[in-house]
């Protein structure tokens, strides 16, 4: 269903769920859903129906140019049965600085087994990489409610590194042919 402000999805036998979504309110109705991957832009709300996603065990959250922390907060709040969480760093330093809307509550996360953050990408800031700043009011709100949680956090360094070593290997095979024509030329 899709109305004006957004779109409804609706299954009830729906298991997993791959949303980009680039502005408008998401509702959900999927009492079944065990996977959601969700890509959003600023301008959005998630909003899901039947208290939460009881089913819910692994979630793969991307907020670029996150500016609302308390649809973010409510979201997470609905994610509350998942047991691997991954999300962009960029959406923990946001909440970083509006640590006043968090720091009383509970965490939501009681099943959590893995929490992964990740930057979107190496992006560089002058020359050195910008570096991660998630305050211990957010990792407290995410883990506190699961201490045996393994909390893995990429660096934008090793982002940086692997977007390098890929354009490295794809440089190799025009190297090669480089050097074959090279050598023929010298022969």
């Amino acid at each position: 269903m899709k109305g004006s402000d957004g779109f409804t999805i609706c299954h009830p036998q729906l298991l997993s769920l791959t949303l980009k979504v680039v502005e408008g309110v998401v509702k959900v109705i999927a009492p079944q859903l065990k996977n959601i991957s969700l890509d959003l832009s600023h301008n959005y709300h998630f909003k899901c129906f039947a208290k939460a996603l009881p089913s819910l065990e692994k979630a793969d959250i991307c907020i670029h140019y996150p500016c609302n922390a308390l649809n973010i907060i409510n979201m997470l709040q609905q994610f509350c049965s998942v047991k691997y969480l991954t999300m962009n760093v960029e959406i923990l330093e946001f909440l970083s600085s509006k640590v006043d809307l968090i720091s009383n509550q509970p965490s939501p996360f009681a099943n959590l087994e893995t929490l992964k953050i990740y930057p979107v990408t190496g992006i560089l800031t002058g020359p050195s990489l910008k570096k991660i700043d998630v305050s211990t009011v957010v990792k407290s709100y995410l883990l506190d409610s699961s201490p045996h949680a393994t909390l893995t956090i990429v660096s934008r360094e090793e982002v940086r590194a692997v977007e390098n070593a890929t354009l490295a290997l794809q440089c190799i095979p025009k190297v090669q042919l480089m050097l074959d024509e090279l050598k023929t030329n010298l022969d």
